[in-house]
């Protein structure tokens, strides 16, 4: 896991964020929530790891 505070851990909450807002519309909230989920959040993973791909090696390189 990357440190607290990095930014490889900032951008992964990131993600996390986008997933877990779901959750909380859909509970906390109780508004209604886009009904394939899985495909939400599929493509959510998959943006997330197409910029992982560039973002990521920087971000080590930097420190």
């Amino acid at each position: 896991m990357p440190s607290e505070g990095s930014s490889s851990r900032i951008i992964l909450g990131g993600l996390h964020g986008h997933i877990f807002y779901l959750a909380i519309r859909k509970f906390i909230y109780e508004t209604p929530i886009p009904p394939d989920l899985d495909a939400i959040v599929r493509d959510a993973v998959q943006t997330f790891m197409d910029g992982a791909k560039t973002t990521m090696p920087k971000l080590l390189v930097s420190g």
